[in-house]
């Protein structure tokens, strides 16, 4: 924002998502880094997590409570993410596997069985 210089956003592990396509991915990781900058939060772990709670406080201030499937893949999607990159230090290579375990077996097994998935 201060240097005016524009902001890569990385369609890295977009092969397999949640959205309608890659290209919708890459759209919704450009609105979610923008909003980084609109913050001031840095892509920190710590600054990760707080943006992934904002963003599903706005989710929920537009209709979509906790116990909506939009919410469930929103929180997947985000918080979830950022949970296997601070104890996996990776992101999930099949977004969408990740994301449908989580709500086939409930957020906390999906990001379990993702971290395992990793290790083996």
């Amino acid at each position: 924002m201060e240097s005016g210089e524009s902001l890569p956003v990385s369609s890295e592990n977009s092969a397999s998502v949640i959205l309608t396509s890659p290209d919708a991915n890459f759209a919704w990781r450009f609105v979610h880094d923008v909003t980084h900058v609109e913050r001031g939060l840095s892509f920190s772990l710590p600054d990760e997590y707080e943006l992934a709670l904002w963003h599903l406080s706005e989710l929920e201030r537009e209709g979509f409570g906790p116990h909506s499937l939009e919410y469930a893949f929103l929180k997947a999607d985000t918080l979830g993410q950022v949970i296997i990159n601070a104890v996996a230090r990776r992101f999930p290579a099949d977004q969408e596997l990740f994301d449908l375990e989580c709500q086939r077996y409930g957020f906390e097994q999906g990001i379990l069985r993702e971290i395992r998935r990793g290790s083996s």
